[in-house]
């Protein structure tokens, strides 16, 4: 390459867009893991717990009871989680909205005790990140088990929606992503039950998103 080309090359790669399809810290919270103690950490912080209440319920111990090497390494652990949290909620504030409204699904391979109790008209709210996708049968590799369920929900236009997205071959569906593999929800998104029941031998919930 070129001298003049690369001077080019390097002065696009420097442009800072303000905007984007993919949150800036979509990953943080993609294991399961990560998932329960976010949900927990971010409704016991909607409630107004402190720091130390927040410790004690995940640890399922008084502080009193935790040793000070224990405790210094649980609140450094908690801190990150919070200032991810934080990250992830402002990068949601970059995030190009949905064009069209669009169909998506989610398996689990085990759904808890609040999702079993649910009821059509029911309205709830994920303190997490929800995870979704627009292909049906990757979301049903979660949800064939006994225990599992299949969630179906469309998110209407003009959703602040992160997209996994291949630029090369799905640029255009990147703006209402058709074909991309995930998405994830701003945290506290809030659903109203339209339907329970079982399908094609699935534990079956329909919601529909009414934002956050």
């Amino acid at each position: 390459m070129s001298k003049s080309l690369r001077k080019i090359f390097n002065a696009i790669r420097s442009i800072k867009i303000p905007w984007r399809f993919k949150s800036k810290y979509h990953d943080n919270f993609h294991c399961t893991g990560d998932q329960i103690y976010l949900r927990q950490i971010s409704e016991l912080s909607s409630k107004g717990a402190s720091k130390n209440e927040i410790i004690e319920n995940l640890s399922g111990k008084k502080l009193s009871e935790i040793n000070p090497q224990e405790l210094k390494e649980f609140e450094a652990w908690l801190d990150r989680r919070i200032t991810q949290i934080n990250q992830q909620d402002k990068s949601f504030d970059y995030v190009v909205p949905s064009l069209f409204p669009q169909k998506y699904y989610r398996g689990l391979f085990n759904y808890g005790s609040e999702m079993q109790t649910l009821k059509k008209g029911d309205i709830f709210t994920d303190h997490g990140y929800s995870w979704f996708t627009p292909k049906k049968s990757y979301a049903e590799d979660f949800s064939h088990t006994k225990d599992g369920i299949m969630i179906e929900t469309v998110i209407p236009a003009g959703t602040k929606i992160s997209r996994d997205i291949n630029i090369s071959s799905d640029f255009i569906s990147g703006l209402n992503p058709f074909s991309s593999m995930n998405i994830v929800l701003p945290r506290n998104s809030r659903y109203k039950v339209i339907e329970t029941g079982v399908k094609n031998n699935q534990n079956y919930l329909k919601l529909k998103f009414l934002g956050i």
